[in-house]
């Protein structure tokens, strides 16, 4: 009888999880933003060297280079991103580049000069087909925890390696 209700709640649970997801929309566009204690030179330099993301991004186990396409290998798998810089120094796109994962999106970085620091605001415009995954990203995994998460690192890489 236990098992029955047990079961019963699961599918209740999987049920309300995939009505909600479905009432979400596919797409979704947050952004964060930071003042940064360092001129936008500085800034773009960790952002740019993609290669270099290994030290200084929590997560990030290994990057791979080709070209503007690279490859980053994390605790959530290997996911491919191809940059494209839209005003060098200033603004920079990097966009998902592998069809076959459950999501898609970009990220832009806008740099600002602030006197001597730097305004750095990321939009992520991302889509999330699946309703299941689309509820998970919603309010489990969080759209904004990720940019608030490479925001504290690059914080921290730019404190520890001086401006």
């Amino acid at each position: 009888m236990l098992l029955w209700i047990a079961g019963g709640l699961a599918l209740l649970l999987a049920g309300l999880v995939i009505v909600v997801g479905a009432l979400l929309p596919c797409a979704h566009t947050t952004t964060q933003e930071r003042l940064l204690a360092a001129p936008p030179e500085r800034v773009w330099a960790l952002i740019r060297a993609v290669d270099a993301y290994p030290r200084w991004r929590s997560g990030v186990k290994a990057v791979t280079v080709d070209g503007l396409r690279f490859v980053e290998d994390s605790r959530h798998g290997q996911i491919a991103y191809r940059l494209q810089e839209r005003v060098p120094g200033r603004q920079l796109c990097a966009t998902i580049d592998d069809p076959s994962l459950p999501f898609s999106g970009s990220w832009t970085y806008v740099l600002d000069s602030v006197g001597a620091q730097t305004r750095l605001r990321i939009t992520e415009q991302g889509a999330v087909p699946n309703p299941v995954f689309r509820f998970l990203s919603r309010f489990v995994f969080s759209h904004e925890k990720t940019l608030r998460t490479y925001l504290d690192d690059l914080q921290r890489a730019l404190e520890k390696n001086g401006v």
